[in-house]
Formats: structure tokens, C-alpha cells, sequence
């Protein structure tokens, strides 16, 4: 089977200059089915193709695979094995593609895959060299599973060590800045009675920053019974401003939650209240930068399902600069719900996607 890829030009028609009237269909050889997962303008302006190959037997056991495309869509046969890198585990392991980054270690740009291992639930990369070739150097000869040291060492404000637990989950969220990777995960800690969000942060050869949190990861924690869960990681300015949300079990409150780190670790208390921004009834997916100081963040409420967006100043407050310091409201009752899950700015107007959940009898 093949992975599709399509290009459009401004107006929306399909590009005739790329591959055969603006689409390409790529055959991975020896695969059954495969799924595109991403698609990612490399620093070299080729186009990188994230898949995963869809297992014959056991739906858990995929294998990752990265396309290198030129700009007008043909394979660049000189990346990898005739344009394509299939990257197996031994022993065999479900890891499907999540998104991919490069980063700048000394002199060179690498290619990092950031992957989810669904049979063990843990994040793994793959780290290649812009060539394809995989980067030896970087974990196990490429590759590396990040499996944090069991008890977790938790944030040093927030809950002793010897509350939590190890039963650990990737959620295959990622980032790259200022040569570190991010990753977030989530962790029920007994102590707490919760299931937290965790950030891990790497250096660029995969060991753990033992600068951030003194252990290289710190769970973004909100008191006891209170679940938190992390869809997107954004740094800037030194900060690290993640989102998603927070369930306070005990009173069954949801909130759509943002919650910014300082560059060590520790929670910025100067951020909205105690270092977490919240908005009621509400789930956050994504996050982009909205001004210098400000961040953007797009998602949903809960019932009935509407978009949202919502600015953010330095401090944590509402920006008075988007919609006159309002939370955005986006809501079609005539044709369904609406769910918003990512968000950018080009050429300063505000982008979003997501899904229109139709009203009964209608079709999205």
C-alpha cells in the first residue's frame, strides 16, 4: 500500500508542479497498509513524510518509517534507501510515528522521530542523520526508549518521592528548543491519588538534563485528586508553557489548563495563579505564539462541544490585544459540534483545524 501525500497552491487548487497534478502516492516496499502520520518541511526545503506500517497480524506491532520528498514531490533517492528508512525493533515493538524535529547538534542537523511504542506505552526516538543514516551515537545505536527511573523523583515543591508510582504512559507529545527534546507523559501517583502529566527533558545525545528539576523531568501536579493531562509543549523566553487539562475528582470540576515552567524545572509562580492558567468546562490541545509575550491556545469545551481560543499574557492573564481579552467562543448549533485541535498564524491571520461533529442526519 502507499502513503499520499498532496500539495495545493494558494487558492486552494491542487499545484500542478508537484508530483503528478499536485499529488504522490509513495509505495513502502514489503508493507500491507500504511499511515501517514505527519508531513514536515526539513531546513534543507525537502519534505519529510512520517508513517507507520500497518502489521498483518497484531494491530499493536507497527513499524516506523520516514519518506524524504524534493520540493516537486520526487523521492530523494540520496535519504535512506531510495528516499524511504523502515526502522525495525528487535524484539518487535508497536511504535507508530507521532511527529518528527530536527535539531542542530554541533555543526550538523539531525532527524529526530518521536514515536509511541504502543505495546509497552512508552515514548521512543529514533535519531537519523539528514542523509537517513541512523545516528549511532544518539541512545542504542539510534535509538532510544525513554523509561525513567522507577520511583519517579517528583517536583521538589509539590509531593515527596516516596509517593510516587511507576506505572508510566506515553502520550507521544514532543518538542524540540535550544538543543534540548521535550517529551510528555503521564504517571499515577499513589500520593496523590491522581494520574499526573510528567515532562522529560533530554540533551541532544538522549541522556536526561539533570539541570531541569535535578533529575531531568517534574510532574506538573495540582494537589491531591486532581488529574492533569499535557497535549502540547511550547518554549519561549525561557519558559516552558505546557497544555491540556486538569479533572479535580473530588469536586468533578474539568478545566481547560495551561501551566508554565521555569528553564530549571520548578513552577512559575508568577504565571496566572501559582503557575496554572485556568478556563472551566474546557480542554486545550495545542499552543502558538500569538505576540512576543503572549501564547495562543486552541481547544474545546466539554458539553455542548464548541471551539475555543484563548491568549495568554506573560503573566498569565487574558491578552487584552485578542478579542478585547475574552476567551473565543466558536459554536455552529444549525450543523453540529465543534472541536478545535490545532492552531497557527501565517501571514498574521489566526488558522485553526479540528472537526465539525454533525447533528443527527447530517454528515461531516
Amino acid at each position: 500500500m502507499s502513503q499520499y501525500t498532496t500539495l495545493t497552491t494558494a487558492d486552494g487548487d491542487l499545484d500542478p508542479q508537484f508530483g503528478l497534478e499536485g499529488r504522490v502516492s509513495v509505495l513502502i516496499p514489503g508493507a500491507k497498509s500504511t499511515i501517514a502520520q505527519c508531513i514536515v518541511e526539513g531546513p534543507d526545503d525537502n519534505l519529510y513524510v512520517t508513517a507507520s506500517i500497518e502489521p498483518s497480524n497484531n494491530i499493536r506491532e507497527f513499524t516506523p518509517a520516514v519518506v524524504c520528498l524534493h520540493k516537486n514531490g520526487a523521492i530523494n533517492e540520496a535519504f535512506g534507501n531510495k528516499g524511504i528508512v523502515i526502522q525495525r525493533f528487535t524484539p518487535q515493538l508497536g511504535v507508530r510515528m507521532q511527529q518528527i524535529h530536527f535539531l542542530e547538534d554541533g555543526t550538523e542537523t539531525r532527524n529526530h522521530l518521536c514515536a509511541v511504542d504502543n505495546t509497552n506505552d512508552i515514548n521512543v526516538l529514533i535519531r537519523l542523520h539528514i542523509n537517513g543514516r541512523l545516528d549511532e551515537t544518539f541512545g542504542e545505536k539510534g535509538l532510544l526508549k525513554v523509561i525513567l527511573p522507577a520511583p519517579l523523583s517528583d517536583s521538589p515543591e509539590q509531593m515527596p518521592t516516596s509517593q510516587a508510582s511507576s506505572d508510566i504512559g506515553a502520550s507521544g507529545t514532543s518538542t524540540v528548543a535550544n538543543g534540548k527534546i521535550y517529551l510528555a507523559k503521564h504517571v499515577y501517583m499513589a500520593g496523590l491519588i491522581a494520574d499526573i502529566g510528567i515532562i522529560t527533558r533530554l540533551n541532544a545525545d538522549g541522556s536526561l538534563d539533570l539541570s531541569f528539576n535535578k533529575t531531568g523531568y517534574v510532574a506538573v501536579a495540582h494537589g491531591y485528586w486532581a488529574n492533569t493531562t499535557i497535549n502540547d509543549i511550547f518554549v519561549q523566553n525561557g519558559k516552558i508553557t505546557v497544555c491540556g487539562s486538569l479533572y479535580k475528582r473530588d469536586t468533578s470540576q474539568h478545566y481547560g489548563m495551561l501551566a508554565r515552567l521555569n528553564d530549571d524545572g520548578t513552577l512559575d509562580q508568577t504565571f496566572a495563579e501559582n503557575g496554572f492558567a485556568l478556563v472551566p468546562e474546557a480542554t486545550f490541545d495545542r499552543l502558538t505564539q500569538y505576540a512576543e509575550d503572549s501564547i495562543l491556545a486552541a481547544g474545546s469545551t466539554l458539553s455542548p462541544a464548541q471551539g475555543v481560543l484563548a491568549c495568554f499574557t506573560k503573566e498569565g492573564q487574558l491578552d487584552q490585544k485578542f478579542n478585547g481579552g475574552k476567551i473565543l467562543y466558536q459554536s455552529d448549533t444549525e450543523r453540529g459540534a465543534i472541536r478545535f485541535h490545532d492552531v497557527g498564524i501565517v501571514q498574521e491571520k489566526i488558522i485553526v483545524a479540528g472537526k465539525l461533529i454533525p447533528n443527527a442526519g447530517l454528515h461531516s
